[in-house]
């Protein structure tokens, strides 16, 4: 069980702690364990206050797709150079141009046009590794798309 004594009741959501007790059994407590444990009590608080649906956000649903050479230019023949343009196109040649690969799964969220031009904004509020990032621009990875009301993360599923 973890004490804690301090705060600023005019700022609920701002945490401050003063003294922290950690019990280890009945009547037993360790004094003020203040290194890691306050790092930790107060990066969560930090992180609940400033994101509170991100940290608990339930995905809408999920699909797993194969960027192919395809998915690398638009419609006119443009190379496209952002990890976000790359997925957009997979979609719209999924939907708009019945072009999909055998291995793209369809999904409802990106099916519609309207959805597909928020989808930079969600991958800029999402996470994808610089190592994912890296494989989409420069390769033909199967991606799992994870949909969330505001933010996708994407990851390389396989090569």
């Amino acid at each position: 069980m973890v004490g804690l004594e301090g705060g600023d009741p005019d700022h609920p959501l701002t945490p401050r702690v003063t003294r922290m007790t950690v019990a280890v059994g009945p009547g037993k407590c360790l004094p003020e364990k203040e290194g890691i444990m306050k790092s930790l009590v107060l990066s969560v608080g930090l992180l609940l206050a400033v994101s509170p649906s991100a940290a608990f956000a339930q995905s809408i649903e999920s699909y797993v797709a194969r960027l192919s050479a395809a998915d690398h230019f638009n419609s006119n023949g443009e190379r496209l150079t952002s990890v976000a343009a790359i997925i957009r196109q997979d979609r719209a040649n999924l939907y708009v141009y019945g072009k999909g690969d055998p291995e793209d799964e369809t999904d409802s969220f990106f099916s519609d046009k309207g959805n597909r031009a928020k989808l930079e904004n969600m991958l800029n509020r999402g996470m994808a590794s610089k190592a994912s990032r890296q494989a989409i621009l420069n390769g033909t990875p199967m991606i799992r798309v994870e949909v969330h009301p505001d933010f996708i993360n994407v990851e390389v599923y396989r090569d």
